[in-house]
């Protein structure tokens, strides 16, 4: 899972990508979460794992010319 910590809570998604470090190289203002918050419901983790039109995004299909160096 990712997060786009806003200052007064978070955004959440999850981004598909090889390693951690793509993910954060490519979006260097999420960050990578490896372990499910305590205060997140089962119902919430599904959510953001089912929802895959608006929450799942692979970085396999970003072209080269808009990744963030």
């Amino acid at each position: 899972m990712v997060v786009y910590n806003y200052g007064m809570g978070g955004v959440w998604g999850v981004a598909l990508a090889a390693t951690e470090s793509e993910v954060v190289e490519t979006f260097p203002e999420l960050e990578v979460v490896l372990e499910t918050p305590l205060w997140m419901t089962q119902d919430r983790q599904r959510q953001l794992r089912c929802d895959r039109a608006s929450t799942w995004h692979s970085l396999a299909h970003i072209p080269t010319g808009s990744r963030r160096s």
